[in-house]
């Protein structure tokens, strides 16, 4: 019951952290933008609705995920690597540093704590995508392949970048070196690692 208590503790601080950040409200202003700004574009540039994006009931929901996977690693990499250096500002001050939960329960606890806010914003993305489809004429609309994408690309995406995150700035103790190594991973994942062996290292599967 201890054990319960304290994970759930340093869930909860995490996601304070999380929500305390600039970099997650500009995430979510970044997705408020697409759902409304794209839709908007199109009909501005083409003076009609691109039939491309809607033709099918997954077209405009894969077109949103593939741009919510790429963003969203992006700023968690950052947020990640922002909460370790004021994380490690505040340590320096300090004579000693104790927590009450274990290395790898205080592991679980960081990786939950930042998955699950934007988790939560990531499930309203997806209904608004569904949204946008039932507000364009004709355009079919399937509840269930937003689910599938919600829960086979979006989160399987979610939690290896957060997990890689949390890792690669517990192993290198140094937030701008992870946060380096981080960004180099995120550009040859989204340049070269799209096509070798089928696509099978690409963490937001893209090629799919």
């Amino acid at each position: 019951m201890m054990e319960k208590t304290t994970l759930k503790a340093a869930i909860t601080y995490e996601s304070k952290l999380v929500k305390r950040n600039w970099l997650f409200y500009l995430f979510i202003f970044g997705v408020f933008i697409y759902t409304l700004g794209l839709p908007l574009l199109d009909t501005y540039q083409y003076e009609y609705i691109n039939w491309r994006k809607f033709v099918f009931a997954s077209s405009f929901s894969l077109f949103g995920i593939h741009f919510l996977n790429l963003f969203q690693s992006i700023i968690v990499a950052f947020i990640v690597c922002d909460i370790h250096r004021k994380r490690k500002k505040a340590e320096t001050r300090e004579v000693l540093s104790a927590r009450p939960i274990g290395n790898g329960r205080s592991f679980l606890g960081e990786i939950l704590g930042i998955l699950i806010p934007f988790f939560a914003i990531d499930v309203i993305f997806v209904i608004s995508l569904m949204s946008t489809g039932i507000l364009i004429p004709d355009s079919p609309v399937n509840l269930w392949v937003n689910l599938f994408y919600l829960l086979t690309y979006v989160l399987p995406t979610l939690v290896f970048i957060t997990g890689l995150s949390v890792l690669v700035n517990r192993l290198v103790k140094h937030p701008f070196v992870s946060w380096l190594i981080l960004i180099v991973f995120l550009y040859l994942a989204y340049t070269y690692l799209t096509t070798p062996l089928h696509g099978i290292f690409d963490f937001r599967g893209s090629s799919l």
